[in-house]
């Protein structure tokens, strides 16, 4: 049993609307690291490992390690009417939120019964070509012009430049920053590198988020077992969000 009240219900509310958004259910894991979520979305195009750290609860009592299948769906439809700092109280059975802001609300959700964890591909072995760290807003406003023009989106490292552009044969449109662009925060390639992936999945990623700057690792996908040629990270004292992106393949 958990029982346990987090600082701010933000923490949960500005993951859920991507989380929630590619992922319909999964199973949440009480432990000594905080709240976690390892889940695919049921193409496996997408897995997203999601932490709320200990750390960022003001109460904390756990008896053993507890795992709570539920809705996403819903768990984002009840935490997006509560504000402020809320009391959370899970079993083997129900999901319990209690809000005080400014007034008391509580919503139970009731667990998917029989759910199982499904088979992930093993995200903590995943390796990649390079790294780099580019200012949020900016590369989410990147995004949205390539969304407009075309299904999906290609990054590209060529030599000192970050490249993106859509999959698209009427309509051209390019974003490039240089490594040494001060919207770039960090840079590590040592070779080109160019992987294309499906931009409605981009464009729900980006509706969390989390700190100003995001990270972005990237590998050359040569067939379809090479996995996830993208992982994208962004995290804050109290958070980390991960996704781990296939690319889509461009006959």
């Amino acid at each position: 049993m958990f029982v346990g009240r987090l600082k701010d219900i933000e923490l949960l509310k500005e993951p859920l609307k991507s989380v929630g958004t590619i992922i319909d259910e999964g199973i949440f894991t009480f432990s000594e690291d905080g709240l976690r979520l390892i889940w695919g979305d049921r193409a496996m195009v997408a897995v997203v490992d999601f932490l709320i750290k200990k750390d960022a609860f003001k109460e904390w009592k756990l008896d053993g390690k507890l795992e709570l299948p539920m809705s996403i769906d819903k768990l984002r439809k009840f935490v997006s009417r509560l504000t402020g700092s809320v009391e959370m109280k899970g079993d083997e059975n129900t999901f319990v939120l209690k809000g005080f802001e400014p007034v008391e609300k509580e919503f139970t959700i009731n667990l998917l019964a029989g759910m199982k964890r499904e088979e992930i591909p093993p995200i903590d072995t995943v390796t990649f070509d390079g790294s780099l760290s580019i200012n949020f807003d900016v590369l989410q406003n990147g995004l949205g012009d390539a969304k407009e023009l075309g299904e999906s989106a290609q990054f590209k490292i060529e030599g000192d430049k970050f490249i993106l552009k859509p999959v698209c044969e009427l309509h051209g449109y390019k974003f490039e920053v240089d490594k040494g662009n001060e919207q770039i925060k960090a840079w590590n390639f040592r070779r080109n590198v160019r992987s294309t992936f499906p931009a409605d999945y981009l464009e729900n990623i980006f509706k969390s988020k989390i700190s100003d700057k995001i990270d972005i690792s990237l590998g050359n996908p040569t067939n379809p077992e090479d996995g996830f040629p993208m992982k994208i990270v962004m995290k804050n004292d109290d958070i980390e969000l991960s996704w781990f992106l296939a690319p889509r393949v461009i006959d």
